[in-house]
């Protein structure tokens, strides 16, 4: 509640056409909050692959201490470095990977979804998911060693996934 108004302060005072959010879940819910009152775009910069909101249009939110989701908008632009990702702290790494395999399951939902009462499933958005959810799976070890390329994997499927949300 405190951030949110400090960045609409911030902005109301320097007036900008963008805003950027650096930092992972925390930082980006206030900022896609603050900017969606303010009518300001914002770019996404993540420092950890720990969840799969980067690319969300609503933000979760704590007011009075109770927890709320409420509308934003997505940004629009990520601009995540492999390097500074890898280079965030091991729980935040499993965190985004815990995310990234509720996916398996909430896919079975959709399924289910589709043939008990028609919900419209996409197999493109399905395949942009599993595919680096799939590869993520087999190369878990190199994954939580901070490898690069496993952490490129696995930010792509939480972008991915959120993208397939919003």
């Amino acid at each position: 509640e405190h951030a949110v108004g400090a960045v609409r302060d911030a902005h109301a005072s320097a007036r900008p056409d963008g805003v950027l959010a650096v930092g992972a879940g925390v930082v980006n819910d206030v900022t896609r909050y603050a900017t969606f009152l303010d009518g300001v775009s914002y770019v996404s910069v993540p420092t950890a692959p720990s969840m799969d909101g980067y690319a969300s249009s609503v933000a979760a939110m704590q007011f009075d201490g109770v927890k709320v989701t409420l509308p934003a908008h997505a940004p629009c632009g990520i601009f995540a470095d492999p390097v500074v990702l890898a280079a965030a702290p091991p729980e935040m790494i499993v965190w985004g990977f815990g995310d990234l395999i509720g996916k398996a399951t909430a896919r079975f939902d959709w399924v289910l979804g589709h043939g008990a009462s028609g919900e419209p499933f996409c197999e493109m958005v399905e395949a942009r998911v599993l595919v680096p959810l799939t590869r993520c799976v087999e190369d878990v070890g190199n994954l939580l060693a901070g490898d690069e390329d496993a952490i490129v994997a696995l930010t792509t499927g939480l972008v991915e996934s959120g993208v397939a949300m919003a």
